[in-house]
């Protein structure tokens, strides 16, 4: 549908592996590498990794359409949860070999046959298992026995390994360590970066007759189709087709990030974008480049401006030295507030906490003069007042005096009370 609005001269974003539209990336280079010496080798098993859509049947589509296969006789098998038996005979009927009602044995027996029938023709045989992640270790067993025939010194068959990451968790067991020593090559096909994403659909877009303009796609979006595809192939061909038809039935030649958030959105809501997916957290990259910062939670409000504090060049002051006195918490105060220098004025009274006072009021009121003097029990000594008293049950915890100077307190002999010196 998009092709004709945009002029394609065909759909470069087709799901399905095409050697056609093979990109070389890095990884790719490296995967390819090692599939070409282990088929020089001959001999033995080649492992190729990646994740789903990650480009591994396009890897070998591309080697197969590369190489000189005319002395290699190619048998390609899809598996799916295979027992060591099941394998055995689905590998019998590539073969062209009839199995109906021949037992395991018989079914190997033939199977080797033909193999050294193809090599006494000057070919030897490859043997592609893909999506080999399913392979029982049974299976896994068969497979070697297979490779441990030989005719002379030349082995009759090869096996090349394709599946997903769970297929080198599955060779790594210890039960299958005579196999781990006959691997010649493993690789792995990893995701591909951004500079990568970008490169790879621009590549896919000329093999199509791509003119730049049509569409023009923001390059801002690359960082978006990578964050959302994890760099997976596959799923750029997806985003991308989406994003191609999204332009189309907008009629759109130039796309950016709104209509790549429109896709994403749709694609969220068919619940075709891995479960736990946060768009907002895919467009960080193109809010990026925009200026903006990313945000998973949205838009952040600006913080209000505060006027700037005066600052001054003068050393703090401190507070002056406290001079050993009464108990912690005492403050000195007088009727005349602080003197200069920071000194304060010496009293000879000592108030006890306002509450007590207004207490002592209350008593007043109730039981006369005598409850007065029973609930201050204070009298008059010399120059200056003694202390007032307050009855026990009347005390309040944190109670702040007021005390006389910070001269020890001295006891008179023979007297009950406490006075100050001078």
């Amino acid at each position: 549908m998009y092709e004709e609005f945009y002029g394609f001269q065909g759909d470069p974003f087709r799901l399905t592996p095409d050697s056609r539209f093979c990109f070389v990336h890095r990884s790719f280079r490296k995967a390819r590498a090692y599939l070409e010496y282990g088929i020089q080798r001959a001999e033995g098993f080649v492992v190729v990794t990646g994740e789903p859509g990650s480009g591994k049947t396009t890897l070998l589509e591309y080697l197969l359409a590369e190489y000189d296969l005319s002395g290699i006789n190619v048998i390609r098998l899809l598996t799916g949860r295979l027992t060591g038996g099941e394998l055995v005979r689905l590998l019998a009927y590539e073969l062209g070999i009839d199995a109906r009602g021949l037992d395991q044995a018989t079914l190997l027996r033939e199977s080797v046959r033909h193999l050294e029938a193809v090599s006494r023709e000057g070919r030897r045989s490859v043997l592609i298992v893909d999506e080999a992640q399913g392979l029982s270790e049974e299976s896994l067993e068969e497979l070697r026995s297979l490779t441990n025939f030989q005719d002379g010194d030349r082995p009759l068959l090869q096996v090349f390994l394709l599946g997903q990451p769970k297929l080198r968790e599955l060779l790594q067991r210890p039960s299958l360590e005579q196999l781990q020593q006959r691997l010649i090559a493993a690789c792995r096909l990893e995701p591909l970066t951004v500079e990568e994403t970008h490169a790879y659909v621009e590549h896919r877009l000329r093999l199509v007759g791509w003119r730049p303009g049509k569409p023009a796609i923001d390059a801002r979006l690359y960082g978006v189709i990578n964050r959302a595809t994890g760099g997976i192939p596959r799923r750029v061909n997806h985003v991308m087709s989406r994003l191609c038809m999204h332009g189309f039935v907008e009629a759109r030649l130039a796309l950016g990030p709104e209509d790549m958030r429109a896709v994403l959105d749709e694609l969220r809501d068919d619940h075709l974008l891995p479960s736990g997916c946060d768009v907002d957290w895919m467009m960080a990259p193109a809010r990026a480049a925009s200026g903006v910062a990313p945000s998973p939670a949205g838009p952040s409000r600006p913080a209000p401006r505060s006027p700037p504090r005066a600052r001054s060049s003068a050393p703090p002051r401190r507070a002056p030295p406290s001079r050993s006195g009464p108990a912690a918490g005492a403050v000195s105060v007088g009727g005349g507030g602080p003197r200069a220098g920071g000194a304060v004025p010496r009293s000879g009274l000592r108030f006890h906490h306002p509450v007590q006072w207004v207490l002592a009021a209350v008593l007043v009121v109730l039981l006369g003069g005598g409850g007065v003097w029973w609930a201050v029990n204070g009298n008059v000594a010399g120059n200056g007042w003694e202390s007032f008293k307050v009855p026990g049950w009347l005390s309040l915890p944190g109670a702040v005096e007021l005390q006389r100077g910070a001269e020890p307190e001295r006891r008179v002999p023979g007297a009950e009370r406490t006075v100050h010196p001078g």
